[in-house]
């Protein structure tokens, strides 16, 4: 979150010191940090879509390491 809005001030912030009015350099600041935030949550769902297994999958494999014998080497 702290990384978003020191990314959004200093978008503003170089605005500004390119004579870019206050209301603009703001709204381009927010709009930069409010896009970073929605593509870093996209990544967040892609990897956490191909990363986690099914419960029942998760479950099952579960099952059959508990069943196996103990000197049985998988």
């Amino acid at each position: 979150m702290s990384v978003l809005a020191s990314l959004s001030a200093s978008q503003t912030n170089g605005l500004l010191a390119a004579a870019v009015t206050e209301p603009a350099a703001l709204t381009n600041g927010y709009q930069l940090s409010f896009a970073k935030g929605a593509g870093l949550m996209l990544v967040a769902l892609v990897a956490a879509g191909t990363v986690l297994r099914p419960a029942e999958e998760a479950e099952e494999e579960a099952l059959q390491e508990r069943d196996r014998p103990l000197g049985d080497a998988a």
